[in-house]
């Protein structure tokens, strides 16, 4: 059986020989590590520091669940997502992040909540960790308190389970928690012939 425990030791041989900041901005910082990768081995990796963030698979009464879809910039296309956000410091709870972003987003509260995943998005290039809770039981309880960027392009809609599902299996849903956090929580499908 191989051992699928995540491990944070790093490969004989390997250290981190300099780290350069090449760019630092609102959201994310950009640095490029010298690294010693075997005996007479160097290699440069490019790395985007992004904050710790959480999202919400928010359910409510009839088993919809809620989605945002706004328009990311970076892949020229309105993407329906989970409500999510960053953490404001570094030290924030992550549910207490899910929480703020469903309230701010969709103006949705919900009573009960549990950890359904953990994800790196892009564990090639960025450090950005993702926290995804399933919220049930959910409602709209205030308004929007969305920020300005969001307000202007943001939208809702409470979703049917399978749908959503659906739209992640034919591509049409590609944010990566997203796609986690949907998939965590339907289990197990039988793959496609």
């Amino acid at each position: 059986m191989v051992d699928l425990t995540r491990s944070t030791t790093p490969p004989d041989g390997y250290a981190v020989l300099s780290s350069t900041e090449r760019f630092a901005g609102k959201l994310v910082t950009v640095r490029s590590d010298e690294l010693r990768t075997g005996p007479d081995r160097t290699s440069t990796y490019d790395v985007v520091e992004h904050a710790p963030a959480a999202a919400v698979v928010a359910l409510d009464g009839e088993g919809r669940v809620l989605l945002v879809n706004q328009w990311r910039h970076a892949i020229g296309a309105a993407e329906w997502e989970l409500p999510a956000g960053v953490r404001d410091d570094p030290g924030e709870d992550p549910r207490a992040v899910a929480a703020r972003e469903l309230a701010e987003e969709a103006g949705v509260t919900a009573p009960t909540w549990q950890h359904l995943v953990t994800l790196h998005t892009s564990p090639g290039f960025t450090t950005e960790r993702v926290e995804v809770f399933l919220a049930t039981a959910a409602s709209a309880t205030q308004s929007t308190d969305r920020e300005p960027a969001e307000a202007a392009t943001m939208t809702t809609a409470w979703v049917d389970l399978a749908d959503a599902v659906a739209a992640v299996r034919s591509g049409d849903i590609t944010s990566a928690m997203t796609v986690a956090g949907l998939l965590a929580l339907v289990g197990p499908q039988t793959p496609p012939r």
